[in-house]
């Protein structure tokens, strides 16, 4: 179930100080949807997005109220994720040579 953050203030208010309960329903939420290694900095949080489920993944968010406000990959060097997060990049030479994080706000928070 997605919580309903376009009927509470929630939108307004950053990720990190929504109520538990909403904060982790939002969480599993976007796990169902690709996105992992949840991170919460600034007014959000950041995620790891899954290869391949980008549009699901942004579709889930707008439902949560949550915007992407930046997105980047970055070589694994040392890491060792599962496939499914390793997307490739031409800047950094080749297939399944880096991670793709997206970084969301609540919508009801002016972008910086």
């Amino acid at each position: 179930m997605i919580p309903d953050t376009k009927q509470t203030p929630l939108c307004d208010i950053p990720f990190v100080d929504w109520p538990h309960d909403s904060r982790m329903m939002a969480r599993a939420t976007m796990e169902g949807a690709g996105a992992n290694y949840f991170a919460y900095g600034l007014d959000g949080v950041q995620v790891a997005v899954e290869v391949g489920c980008e549009k699901r993944l942004r579709e889930v968010c707008e439902r949560l109220n949550l915007r992407v406000d930046s997105q980047w990959q970055f070589p694994l060097g040392s890491d060792k994720p599962p496939g499914s997060f390793r997307h490739g990049s031409r800047s950094y030479g080749g297939k399944e040579n880096c991670w793709l994080y997206w970084h969301l706000t609540p919508n009801g928070i002016a972008a910086k």
